[in-house]
């Protein structure tokens, strides 16, 4: 799977690496993806952690793919997300912009929520040694 899907999302924008857009920030808190991210950290990690990850390029695709896996996971792991994603408009207005939305601008403001959140303390890990 390609990146330039990443490019018409409401929720990112390109400035290498990828960043959240105001609308992804706004999306990442008003669905709760960043408490499932973090309620969910330990599964989320081991499926960034069973690929070879050398790059942080591997590491945001790893965090598309585990949100995915987090969003098949048995045991309701993203209910509450996936709750708020089916009934949020097709639109919404942030600060007076409107952005139209799909399911995959919440996974992917997610997946950078966590992408961030990994390469953070994997550097911190490695500073420390």
């Amino acid at each position: 799977m390609g990146t330039m899907w990443l490019r018409m999302l409401s929720a990112s924008q390109k400035q290498s690496p990828y960043t959240l857009s105001e609308c992804g920030e706004y999306l990442l808190r008003e669905s709760g993806g960043d408490k499932c991210v973090d309620a969910n950290k330990a599964f989320l990690y081991g499926v960034i952690e069973k690929g070879l990850h050398s790059t942080p390029y591997d590491v945001e695709r790893g965090a598309l793919r585990a949100i995915g896996d987090l969003f098949r996971a048995e045991g309701g792991r993203a209910d509450a997300v996936k709750n708020y994603i089916y009934n949020v408009p097709g639109r919404i207005t942030v600060n007076g912009t409107e952005y139209e939305i799909t399911d995959m601008d919440v996974e992917v403001s997610m997946a950078f929520y966590l992408r961030d959140m990994y390469l953070s303390e994997k550097m911190s890990e490695a500073a420390g040694r």
